[in-house]
């Protein structure tokens, strides 16, 4: 086995379970297949260990270790068939989550790229070779972004954000005095915003002086 190849994809804590790795480069990317040494495993039906081997599936697994092309494991996985109940299944995957096409390492990849405030889902996206949906997802599964407090005058705005979308409008609201983002609402409907503001802490609503709609809807003073 090739150890530069094991360090280069950044898999060294698993070396000991990889059987093989083949790489083959093309012009778009660059495809890595790659099997797993056989090993008991438990069956999740009946929790019987069992090694009868039963078939190949290949599964490709996004995993952008370096950036100037794209990584893709084709990953041999291995299916077991338990001789107490009958029950094929797979092995244990140590690249990604069951049903995932992308790597644990690159989904950290992406959020440590995207502490950079000067980074955006898209570049994101360009960067790591995947959807900008993608990484969509993976910032709202693992981040939990806080909103900033109520601030005495509050600019609240709409913005277009897609065809495809529940909403085709987003609101947003901004504090007018330091020129920050506070939160970002996936719509401007009156009732969902306020159900919104109903949820906001009564010490910070007390606070609130001013509330200023730039698209013209609502321009109060409380």
């Amino acid at each position: 086995m090739n150890d530069d190849t094991i360090k280069l994809l950044n898999l060294e804590h698993i070396e000991h379970l990889i059987e093989s790795i083949e790489t083959v480069s093309s012009h778009q990317m660059i495809a890595l297949h790659l099997r797993l040494f056989k090993a008991p495993q438990i069956c999740p039906s009946c929790s019987h260990i069992t090694e009868r081997f039963h078939s190949y599936r290949m599964r490709q697994i996004t995993h952008s270790v370096l950036l100037d092309k794209k990584y893709t494991l084709i990953y041999h996985a291995r299916r077991y068939k338990c001789l107490m109940c009958g029950k094929v299944f797979y092995e244990h995957n140590p690249f990604s989550l069951k049903y995932e096409s992308i790597s644990t390492y690159t989904k950290f990849s992406i959020l440590e790229y995207l502490k950079d405030y000067t980074h955006t889902f898209t570049s994101a996206a360009h960067t790591y070779f995947v959807s900008k949906q993608t990484v969509v997802d993976i910032f709202d599964h693992f981040v939990d972004a806080k909103r900033r407090s109520l601030p005495e005058v509050i600019c609240m705005d709409e913005f277009y954000t897609s065809k495809v979308s529940k909403y085709k409008y987003a609101c947003v609201l901004f504090d007018f005095k330091y020129q920050k983002l506070i939160d970002i609402y996936p719509t401007r409907h009156k009732n969902y915003l306020i159900q919104v503001f109903s949820r906001f802490p009564i010490p910070e609503k007390s606070a609130l002086k001013l509330l200023l709609s730039i698209c013209g809807l609502l321009i109060k003073k409380l």
